[in-house]
């Protein structure tokens, strides 16, 4: 076996560490980007390696590296993570690589003593103030986040809080270390961390050969998702389930598993599901397939969740269903096969959910990932709920004990329409098996197969060189996008807006999002209108895929909130946009056409058929532009042909009368020649 020797400047040589894991470059690299951070006095790095690239390992060989900011403080790390599983993984971790750590862990009714070095906490259990105040701050010298994502969420600011670390110029390290630096609610991680200062991406990592690539199969299971609600920038899950949960898409990802299962000899395959019940159907339907197939849920006894883990692993377990168990944190190499079932707006989630499959393993050369669902978008308290009751049960006039006794009645009906749903959906799993006999004689399943991440983005590129393509994507969009120029679009919210712009990048289609908005009007008049309308344009992002640009869009106004300007409003137009169009658009209309009283009525008449929404997106295109695309195609259609495109066809009926004329003689001559 290979050693490698790790020697820290902060210990003595009898505390070097031997350690029986070779550490890869890019790992190395990260270690010396965190300990230069720290050199630099940056208290608050953090670093990004896509799922399988090893973080677990890249923290714990850091631990004994951590210098104190503070040569007062102690010398203890508490490592912080949400998950059973993350919690497991790094404890058993951090004490392979430092054997004369003494590692702890504080979660539920375990707990550290105080001769612990390092103490891998669960945030769950640390947010209680009964267990937070056990710990002496000046004991710590650093405070590592797993998946540090999650660190705005107010349990994680409160634990940072308690340790005077949620601020800059804490005396206390604050490492983070996640797959995706990004997350689903868009909330800024920038009150947690100061720098990111080591990033390698999946693509890469994918690319060096330190991940296996993907086979993307996507499969359509005609699944209406247009009814279903939004919940925190992602699917409601109560909502989403009456959609997936159907018995004919259930048997569309049965069959599609057996088809796939066929063809590429998959040996682990992982499923995520949208809820328990979901999960419970699905695996059950495979089950009476002859399929070796299990589930894991929230709700799984952590004794038997071990081992049907542990049976998966060892190739016992040929499927294993879940429902947002094993999006984060679970070393599971042998997954060679993943089945998206659950649909979702969130691109984190998407991104860890298929990184479970990613990770290196014997006999592995790609992970195949079928997308089965066409992934690729306060509560009020009150008296019932402090009696675990629906916040509209009614409670006039009753006793605490009446209400007491009411609430008994009715989590017994509760319960047994839980036991009434679980023997319906084992009458429906039962009725699904005897129909998939016959269900797979008649199924077409048409597949879509790209290899690899440079296949996607090369698909991407040729699909949205076709201009049909684009306009596709603008009309099915949620929001109204308003032409401004050949290859620039736009939607407004209040005095802001995004730019959709289409660029030449190497003889390919990128589009870029950019956000802008309206000089205010005194800030002109102080200039003396020598000012651009706009603002300086901020880049958000670009990519060859313009639903991509479009989605991030449409979610970035979803978190802003809904505009206060009618830009779907059907309504006839009001008097106040009449007024402010006709006397604005003279002089628009003068560059077009030669103006007579007639066609200032015809303007004006035409003007008071538009809707609010119409009128909205036309004062929109004018304050940005009087040479503005939309507004040369609303004046051609109220108006008619301005005088360049009538000059234009003049010339063309022009050319074609001299054509005809000249052909005409050429005939006659022709003629005269022969007789």
């Amino acid at each position: 076996m290979v050693f490698r020797r790790l020697g820290f400047k902060s210990f003595s040589t009898s505390s070097i560490i031997y350690s029986s894991i070779v550490l890869r470059d890019y790992q190395q690299k990260a270690i010396d980007s965190l300990l230069d951070a720290f050199k630099r006095n940056v208290k608050r790095p953090a670093f990004v390696l896509a799922t399988g690239g090893g973080k677990t390992v890249v923290f714990s060989s850091l631990i004994p590296q951590i210098p104190k900011s503070d040569p007062d403080r102690g010398d203890k790390v508490l490592v912080l993570a949400h998950t059973e599983e993350l919690i497991k993984q790094a404890s058993t971790t951090i004490k392979r690589l430092n054997p004369k750590l003494k590692v702890e862990v504080d979660m539920r009714s375990s707990k550290p003593s105080p001769k612990a070095d390092v103490i891998v906490g669960s945030v769950q259990t640390l947010v209680r103030a009964s267990r937070l105040e056990q710990y002496d701050p000046d004991d710590f010298k650093a405070i590592i986040l797993d998946e540090c994502h999650h660190a705005t969420a107010n349990s994680w600011l409160k634990i940072l809080k308690y340790f005077d670390a949620d601020h800059a110029d804490s005396n206390i390290y604050v490492i983070g270390c996640t797959a995706t630096m990004e997350r689903s609610d868009n909330q800024s991680l920038g009150k947690v961390f100061d720098e990111i200062v080591f990033e390698r991406g999946l693509l890469t990592m994918i690319e060096n050969k330190e991940l296996v690539d993907v086979k993307f199969t996507s499969l359509k299971a005609d699944l209406d998702l247009s009814k279903v609600t939004s919940y925190k920038n992602d699917y409601a899950i109560s909502s989403l389930s009456k959609a997936v949960n159907d018995s004919n898409a259930n048997l569309v990802v049965v069959a599609a598993y057996k088809r796939l299962r066929e063809q590429n000899d998959f040996k682990s395959t992982i499923m995520f599901c949208v809820d328990i019940n979901h999960c419970k159907t699905l695996c059950g339907i495979l089950q009476r397939e002859g399929i070796n197939a299990q589930y894991v849920t929230g709700e799984t006894v952590k004794h038997l969740r071990s081992q049907i883990i542990e049976d998966f692993k060892n190739g016992i377990v040929d499927v294993l269903c879940n429902v947002q168990v094993f999006t984060e944190g679970t070393d599971m190499p042998n997954i060679d096969s993943i089945f998206l079932v659950r649909p979702t707006k969130s691109r984190p989630l998407l991104v860890q959910m298929i990184g479970r499959g990613l990770r290196l393993n014997k006999g592995k050369s790609v992970c195949h990932v079928a997308d089965i669902a066409g992934t690729r978008g306060t509560g009020i308290q009150s008296v019932p709920t402090l009696f675990s009751l629906p916040s509209d049960f009614p409670i006039e006039g009753k006793s605490y004990k009446q209400i007491e006794e009411e609430k008994q009645k009715y989590l017994e009906d509760k319960k047994q329409e839980s036991i009434n749903k679980e023997l319906q959906r084992r009458l429906e799993e039962e009725l699904s098996h005897e129909k998939l006999a016959k269900f797979e004689q008649d199924l077409v399943l048409n597949f879509t197969t790209i290899d690899g991440f440079n296949a996607l983005e090369a698909k991407d590129i040729e699909d949205f060189k076709d201009s049909t393509n684009i306009h596709k994507a603008l009309d099915e969009s949620s929001l109204t996008w308003v032409r401004l120029e050949y290859d620039v679009w736009a939607v407004q919210v209040d005095e802001r807006f995004f730019l959709l712009k289409r660029v030449d990048y190497h003889m390919k289609n990128l589009f870029e999002l950019s956000a802008s908005g309206f000089i205010p009007g005194y800030v002109k008049l102080m200039a003396n209108f020598k000012v651009s309308r706009t603002t300086k344009e901020e880049f958000i992002m670009s990519d060859y895929n313009l639903t991509s640009v479009i989605r991030k869009a449409e979610k970035l106004i979803q978190d802003i909130g809904p505009p206060r300007f009618g830009y779907h409003d059907k309504k006839s137009i009001t008097e106040k946009q009449i007024s402010y169009l006709d006397s604005k658009m003279t002089s628009v209309i003068k560059k077009y056409y030669d103006v007579t009283p007639e066609l200032e009525q015809q303007f004006l008449e035409s003007l008071k058929t538009f809707t609010r929404a119409r009128a909205t997106h036309m004062i929109f295109a004018l304050k940005y532009s009087v040479n503005s695309l939309h507004l040369k195609w609303e004046l051609q259609k109220m108006l008619g042909p301005n005088k360049k495109v009538t000059k234009t066809i003049k010339k063309i009926v022009s050319r074609e009368t001299k054509d005809k004329d000249f052909l005409k003689n050429d005939l006659n001559n022709s003629h005269t020649a022969v007789f």
